[in-house]
């Protein structure tokens, strides 16, 4: 039986991790500032979520959020973006990523990609994952985020002659899988 198998993208099939927000936290921490949740407090909540968005505009958003606002936080803002730009850019396959997704193929089954992503950080890693995905969703291009049950439904939506058995989900965190689990 063909199964459908859904990826998440980030720290699952690639990996910024030796990078990815390290910089821009030590960045902040180095500014005196007390960076822990912004994860789930703005990139998730906020940015993964809209349609289009720039580094500079959401280190800016960030910025205001945590008060830090006038002009000697400018060139810091500027800093900052590149410092996340070039996280993405440098996001690397995860050991043994590519030939999982070989062995999936060959073996007949779909390969879907679910990703909570920023629209600036999935330009920056689409033409690296886009050709090994039969369909891909995009939470900033969708405009709501796993574990949203939306997200699932859609996916369920490309597939109408699939059971929900016939799903699979990967994820690094448990939360977006609790969803998808209760959903069949």
């Amino acid at each position: 039986m063909k199964k459908i198998v859904c990826f998440d993208l980030w720290e699952t099939l690639i990996s910024s991790q030796h990078v990815h927000m390290r910089s821009f936290y030590s960045f902040l921490e180095n500014c005196g500032v007390d960076h822990d949740g912004i994860a789930e407090r703005f990139v998730v909540s906020e940015f993964m979520t809209r349609r289009e968005i720039a580094y500079a505009q959401m280190v800016d958003l960030v910025f205001k959020r945590l008060g830090l606002n006038g002009a000697e936080w400018e060139e810091k803002k500027t800093y900052a973006a590149g410092l996340w730009h070039a996280e993405n850019v440098a996001a690397t396959w995860t050991h043994g990523a590519l030939l999982m997704l070989e062995e999936i193929r060959r073996a007949g089954h779909a390969l879907v990609l679910v990703t909570n992503s920023t629209s600036a950080g999935w330009n920056d890693v689409a033409p690296k994952v886009r050709p090994f995905f039969d369909r891909i969703f995009v939470s900033s291009k969708e405009g709501f985020a796993k574990p949203d049950p939306r997200v699932y439904r859609h996916i369920q939506g490309w597939f109408p002659e699939a059971s929900p058995s016939d799903f699979v989900m990967v994820d690094d965190n448990p939360d977006n899988l609790t969803t998808p689990a209760g959903m069949g």
